[in-house]
């Protein structure tokens, strides 16, 4: 039992001994070779996305660096396409050379890419006006060795796309409509459907994704009645509470879930004037209001709509 102890110490020793790799498993793999994401992730402005209202300033930008079993050497080339399957476009927007590669942090061969959402309109023939807000790019990669053996997407081993090795194969870039309606302490005042009107200050929470909860005058549940029960009812009313949410797709405001009395919610109409917005809403119970919002961040209200 001793010497049995012994040895499995020696080896548990020997194992914590041994030089840790940047890729242990790449020896058991067939010797091929890959692109490394450096960092781990694709950046940019909006993150891996472009900015469905800013085309000219959306971009994403990487960096790989090649690894095979000659520490990049046998790589020929590195070839990047892009496709948008709505209008079945599909173009090469970027094919890098050994002879044009860098040298990375980690002294491998490496390349780097600044791609803008504009560029890759171009790239695919494509205009702004064919590309919809939740639209996809899909980016497809291929490494070209230098004996003529070629890796992509299709058939490069599944095990390379585990964190330790980051291989940029393929990746989608999604277009998207940042949402920046939050705020606090903005003076709001709401007529309500009994005539009455009361007026406070106003939150308008980020729950992420476009999803805003409604707060007033510091309460601690949410009021989507933007103060009106106050005015109508009691200062002490009841509040619709429920799943309600007030959601932003692309400058379009809406209602969602409903009120704990299962009440739900839509707008009437929607104005901006500069840094006031005014909604005038109602809901199935024949309650409403016409709430007009004062943002004080010095911005003014993007181009709101129902």
């Amino acid at each position: 039992y001793i010497a049995s102890l012994v040895l499995m110490t020696m080896i548990f020793m020997a194992s914590c001994a041994e030089k840790e790799r940047i890729f242990p498993e790449f020896e058991n793999l067939e010797k091929g070779a890959f692109a490394r994401l450096v960092g781990g992730a694709i950046t940019g402005p909006n993150g891996q996305n472009f900015n469905y209202f800013d085309v000219n300033g959306s971009n994403i930008n990487i960096e790989v660096e090649f690894y095979d079993e000659n520490q990049g050497k046998n790589v020929e080339s590195y070839t990047i396409d892009v496709a948008h399957a709505p209008t079945n476009k599909k173009a090469q927007i970027a094919q890098t050379t050994s002879a044009n590669f860098g040298t990375s942090v980690n002294g491998l061969p490496n390349a780097k890419y600044k791609f803008t959402f504009a560029q890759v309109l171009t790239t695919l023939g494509i205009t702004y006006e064919q590309v919809k807000p939740g639209d996809r790019f899909v980016f497809n990669c291929a490494i070209k060795m230098k004996d003529g053996r070629i890796f992509n997407a299709t058939n490069s081993a599944a095990a390379l796309d585990l964190p330790a090795f980051a291989n940029l194969r393929q990746f989608n870039v999604n277009v998207i409509c940042p949402s920046s309606l939050g705020g606090k302490d903005m003076p709001y005042t709401s007529v309500g459907w009994c005539g009455s009107s009361k007026s406070g200050i106003l939150e308008l929470r980020d729950l992420g994704n476009g999803v805003y909860n409604i707060f007033v005058d510091g309460g601690k549940d949410p009021d989507f009645s933007f103060g009106a029960y106050y005015a109508c009812y009691s200062p002490t009313a009841a509040l619709p509470l429920g799943t309600l949410r007030l959601n932003d797709a692309c400058n379009k405001l809406a209602f969602s879930g409903a009120s704990q009395w299962g009440e739900t919610y839509k707008f009437n109409s929607i104005t901006v004037s500069g840094k006031d917005l005014t909604l005038d809403w109602v809901n199935d119970y024949a309650e409403g209001a016409v709430t007009t919002i004062t943002r004080i961040d010095g911005k003014d209200w993007p181009p709101l709509v129902k």
